[in-house]
């Protein structure tokens, strides 16, 4: 798993931002600094650990697959379940076909 910490850090400015919260008071929910959270947000922190990240999840109420990899758990799991129910419509000869169609793009 490749952590882009910039990306991170972009991330979790915005859902900073999208929740009103300045950098000091999302310090305070995460029981982190100000100043970590600073450093994360400008990339200039390239490394986290465990335990912050997890306190930056809580505080931010996001999934950790969110705050490093930018998926959302929710979008994911809904995406398999819109495929899982339209496969369930095909036949056998349009199943094959996807199944080729699939092949092809996780080939490129």
């Amino acid at each position: 798993m490749n952590v882009k910490y910039s990306l991170v850090g972009e991330r979790i400015a915005a859902k900073r931002k999208q929740l009103s919260l300045t950098q000091a008071e999302l310090a305070e929910r995460a029981d982190l600094t100000s100043k970590y959270i600073s450093k994360i947000e400008s990339s200039k922190n390239r490394s986290l650990s465990i335990k912050s990240v997890l306190q930056l999840c809580r505080a931010l109420s996001v999934s950790p697959s969110f705050l490093l990899l930018g998926v959302n758990d929710d979008d994911e799991t809904s995406c398999y379940v819109d495929v899982a129910q339209k496969l369930k419509l095909c036949d056998e000869k349009q199943l094959r076909q996807v199944s080729k169609f699939i092949d092809a793009i996780i080939t490129d």
